[in-house]
C-alpha cells in the first residue's frame, strides 16, 4: 500500500512546493510515485506540465518582439496571457475528482515512467462550493473514497497543499501516514513551527487523525544567526526535526530550467539535501 506524505505549512514561502517536486523526482528515480497538486495556484503543475511539454519561460525580448501593441489595460494583460504565455492544462483535474472520486484514474496525468501526477486547477480556490456538487456524499472523506479507485499501485503518493485550513486540506490529513512540514529558518522559526503545530495537533485531535508529523528546516544560510536558529530548533523539536536541512540556493525559480538542473542534479548541493532527507523518510516510513 501507498505511503503517504503531505507537505502543508500555512505559511507560504518557505519551499514547500519545492519539495514536493524535489521528493517526487528523487523518489521516482527508484519507485512509483504519485504526485497530487492539492494547491489553487498550480504551481506543481505547472512546473511538471511545461517539462513535459519542453516549454521555456521567454525571455524580456521574446515577449516584447510578441507584444504588438502596448498593453495598456487589464483586458490586454489578460488576452495577451492566455494567447501568450498560459500553460494550457487537458483532461482532467484535481476537482473533477472532487466531484466525482471515481474520475481519478481519468485525472492522473503520466509525466515519465515512475511518476505521475494529479493536476491542480483554479477551481480548488472555492473548494468548499465545488465539494458540495457532489451531493449527499461526506465531504471530509473524498480523498478516501478516490483513492479506493485508483488502478495504479504506487509507492508514495506526495501531496503538496495551499497555505488554507480547509476542508480539502482534512480530505488530505485523512489519508496522510506523514505531514511535513517545511519550516523557512530565519529569526520567527520557533513560533512560526509553534503555530503549525498547535493547528495540526488541533485537527489531528478534533478529527482523530493517525499520521506522523515531522518537521524540516529549508533555505539555510551559512552563517551565525542560520547556525544558531538551527541548533535551538533541535534543542525544541528533537525527534520531530529531521536532521536534514535543505540549504539556500540563490539561482531563481524563474530559471526555466532550474528544478530540472539544480534539484534533479545530485551533484549539486540542494540535491545533496534532498536525498538526504529522503533517506531519512524512507527509514522512517518503510520499517
Amino acid at each position: 500500500m501507498a505511503k503517504v506524505i503531505v507537505i502543508h505549512n500555512y505559511n507560504g514561502g518557505v519551499g514547500k512546493t519545492t519539495m514536493a517536486l524535489a521528493l517526487a523526482r528523487h523518489f521516482s528515480k527508484e519507485q512509483k510515485i504519485l504526485l497530487i497538486d492539492g494547491d489553487p495556484q498550480e504551481n506543481v503543475t505547472q512546473d511538471l506540465l511545461k517539462q513535459r511539454n519542453h516549454f521555456h519561460h521567454h525571455t524580456a525580448a521574446e515577449i516584447k518582439e510578441l507584444i504588438s501593441n502596448q498593453l495598456s489595460s487589464i483586458d490586454d494583460i489578460l488576452s495577451f496571457y492566455d494567447q501568450h504565455l498560459k500553460v494550457t492544462q487537458e483532461g482532467r483535474s484535481l476537482a473533477d475528482v472532487l466531484v466525482k472520486p471515481q474520475m481519478i484514474n481519468d485525472a492522473i496525468t503520466p509525466i515519465t515512467e515512475h511518476l505521475d501526477l494529479l493536476p491542480a486547477s483554479g477551481e480548488l480556490l472555492d473548494v468548499e462550493s465545488l465539494i458540495s456538487r457532489n451531493g449527499t456524499m461526506r465531504q471530509d472523506i473524498l480523498m478516501q473514497r478516490a483513492f479506493a479507485f485508483l488502478q495504479k499501485s504506487y509507492d508514495y503518493i506526495i501531496i503538496d497543499t495551499s497555505v488554507m485550513q480547509n476542508i480539502l486540506l482534512i480530505n488530505f490529513l485523512k489519508i496522510a501516514d506523514m505531514v511535513l512540514v517545511p519550516i523557512k529558518c530565519d529569526s520567527y522559526s520557533e513560533t512560526g513551527a509553534i503555530k503549525v503545530i498547535k493547528l495540526l495537533k488541533a485537527m489531528k485531535d478534533d478529527w482523530d487523525l493517525d499520521f506522523e508529523l515531522r518537521l524540516v528546516i529549508t533555505m539555510v544560510n551559512r552563517n551565525k544567526n542560520d547556525a544558531d536558529t538551527l541548533e535551538k530548533m533541535k534543542l525544541i523539536f528533537g525527534p520531530y526535526l529531521f536532521q536534514s536541512v535543505i540549504r539556500y540556493c540563490a539561482k531563481p525559480h524563474s530559471n526555466s530550467n532550474w528544478y530540472a538542473r539544480d534539484i534533479a542534479n545530485e551533484k549539486s548541493k540542494v540535491a545533496e539535501d534532498y536525498l538526504s532527507l529522503l533517506k531519512e523518510i524512507r527509514k522512517l516510513m518503510e520499517v
